[in-house]
C-alpha cells in the first residue's frame, strides 16, 4: 500500500498513526514510494483519531499553524453569585 496509494488513504489505513511515524517506519522497513503530493487535510504529525477527536471536543485545527503543538477550547464558565 505504501508504495502506491495516496497519502490520505494510508493515514486512513492507519488512523493511529500519523504520517511522520509511518514514513518512519517504512524507511526503517526500506519501503519506498515515488514523490506524490500530499492529499490528506492533516499536518504530518496528527493523525486521524487525533483529528476526530479534536472535532468531537470542538477543537480549531488549522493545517497552517504547522509548529502548533497544543489546542486550547475557551470554556463559557457562569458564574453563581450564592453570596447572602
Amino acid at each position: 500500500m505504501y508504495s502506491h496509494a495516496d497519502r490520505d488513504s494510508i493515514l486512513k489505513a492507519f488512523p493511529d498513526r500519523t504520517w511522520v511515524g509511518i514514513y518512519s517506519q517504512a524507511s526503517i522497513l526500506k519501503l519506498s514510494r515515488p514523490h506524490i503530493r500530499s492529499n490528506s487535510p492533516l499536518h504530518d504529525t496528527i493523525c486521524y483519531n487525533d483529528y476526530r477527536f479534536m472535532q468531537e471536543m470542538e477543537l480549531e485545527y488549522l493545517k497552517s499553524e504547522e509548529r502548533r503543538r497544543v489546542w486550547w477550547k475557551t470554556l463559557a464558565v457562569q458564574k453563581n453569585d450564592t453570596s447572602d
